[in-house]
């Protein structure tokens, strides 16, 4: 509940008084460790509350299942980091769905390139006869090409946001598995 210099911690360090005592490291805010009610250190965890409790606050959370905040800390992080697998698998597929419908667009401009060779060859032969029928014929394949194209940018730029929100989700969950607070940790944390 105190935190020493190197100087007040020699005593604590060579004082056989003190060996039962538990040193730990040293956090930003003691003050936000403690409990508002009852002053002692948090040490637990209600996950059906969502708040961190010490142990007096145990008693009024009797029908709940505090754990202790370590513990609540690596459950949610096994959980995070399930998640965060799916969501990479997610990223994954729509990554996959990107490249085949580029591939599918890639497919229908060659075969559409290679109709309108296929038309221009044969309308050079019959040029004088049916010029107008040739540039009717043309424009009809670009019309299709296009309304086919405009619908696969449609779906490339929906499966785009789609990614762009997983990896959104993923960058959130990634910067959260970086804290080192387990109070601020469990608080911020969807659960």
């Amino acid at each position: 509940m105190a935190s020493f210099c190197q100087e007040h911690l020699r005593p604590h360090l060579d004082n056989p008084t003190f060996h039962g005592h538990e040193l730990q490291s040293p956090v930003g805010d003691l003050a936000r460790r403690k409990c508002p009610e009852h002053g002692r250190l948090r040490e637990f965890f209600c996950s059906q509350h969502g708040v961190s409790i010490c142990c007096i606050c145990l008693v009024g959370h009797k029908t709940c299942s505090p754990v202790a905040l370590d513990v609540a800390r690596t459950e949610l992080k096994s959980k995070m980091k399930q998640k965060l697998t799916v969501i990479y698998d997610h990223i994954n597929m729509a990554s996959s769905a990107l490249r085949d419908v580029k591939l599918k667009q890639r497919a229908v401009q060659d075969t559409a390139a290679r109709k309108m060779d296929l038309l221009k060859h044969e309308y050079e032969e019959m040029k004088a006869l049916i010029e107008s029928e040739e540039k009717s014929s043309l424009r009809k394949l670009k019309e299709e090409e296009k309304r086919v194209l405009d619908k696969y940018d449609h779906v490339h730029q929906v499966l785009q946001k789609k990614k762009g929100e997983i990896e959104s989700i993923k960058e959130e969950i990634e910067l959260l598995l970086t804290k080192n607070d387990e109070i601020a940790f469990l608080e911020v944390s969807p659960h």
